[in-house]
């Protein structure tokens, strides 16, 4: 804001404010590279040493919580239960029963989602599902402004918004293949959001849904609130405020430990959307 008063213009202070609008531009240039030296020092700070957890914790809790839905029967056979009741008391039991999982059950995927893949930031908050298909018929501005999870069930695949690596590396969108055992929670996802929300498998709509004001459902989840979600999902987990920078951070670390291909990491940092030298000075922690 100071410097918005001394140079209205980008770098052309009005002539009264020159010597102030040197002593601000320096103070800016002193902290933003104080800033980058402690980066390229790699250590945590106290707040990411308070909210730190390691990957191989991060990983312990998604086993935790797959454990606790298969002991909730939560699984491929909800939809085939649920189609197997024709009406009545016994299917708006079991409705009410998928609807009590559901939001945990979204949280268990994002969670996934962020590890099955290389945690990516908050990109997923506004991918659409869409088959292939029709994925090829969209413009190319289209496709370049939307994430997209290509529905084609056992070949699903992410394509991410390649918008930072297109600015840097001049790299198109990225086409990540989904790991097996996530399709599996991807699968159980739809059926439980067919149930509840009567969204079918093939229809061109929101992936996650979010909350508005007093349980509202809002259909298409943004930026903004998959963040504050994922903090609080983090925290009711965990009992740490963390967040989807500390969760790259975490498997960064983790990632770099041992010798990695130049191959590897660009690989990995393709998907995360930064370079191999982002992930080395910024997200990669050491004590």
């Amino acid at each position: 804001t100071a410097m918005f008063i001394l140079s209205p213009k980008v770098n052309q202070p009005t002539p009264m404010f020159n010597s102030l609008y040197d002593e601000w531009n320096a103070f800016g240039i002193k902290v933003k590279l104080d800033y980058i030296g402690k980066q390229h020092e790699q250590k945590k700070n106290k707040k990411q040493s308070d909210k730190w957890l390691e990957w191989k914790e991060i990983i312990k809790l998604r086993n935790k919580l797959k454990t606790h839905f298969k002991n909730e029967k939560i699984n491929n056979n909800c939809l085939k239960d649920w189609n197997k009741l024709g009406g009545g008391d016994d299917l708006e039991f079991f409705k009410k029963n998928i609807k009590n999982h559901f939001a945990k059950y979204q949280n268990y995927l994002i969670l996934c989602l962020h590890t099955y893949i290389p945690p990516v930031r908050c990109e997923y908050a506004n991918m659409m599902v869409i088959k292939s298909k029709f994925y090829d018929k969209l413009t190319t501005a289209e496709k370049d402004n939307g994430v997209y999870l290509l529905n084609d069930l056992k070949t699903r695949k992410v394509i991410i918004i390649g918008k930072k690596n297109r600015k840097v590396l001049k790299e198109k969108n990225t086409l990540i293949d989904v790991p097996k055992q996530l399709n599996k929670i991807i699968n159980v996802f739809m059926d439980l959001k067919y149930i509840v929300y009567g969204t079918k498998k093939t229809d061109f709509t929101p992936f996650l849904l979010g909350k508005g004001g007093r349980g509202k459902v809002v259909t298409l989840m943004n930026k903004q609130l998959y963040s504050k979600n994922f903090i609080r999902m983090m925290f009711l987990f965990t009992n740490k405020k963390i967040g989807t920078t500390m969760m790259r951070s975490s498997f960064s670390t983790h990632f770099r430990k041992g010798e990695k291909s130049i191959i590897e990491k660009n690989k990995i940092c393709e998907i995360m959307n930064h370079s191999p030298l982002m992930q080395e000075t910024t997200y990669v922690k050491k004590d």
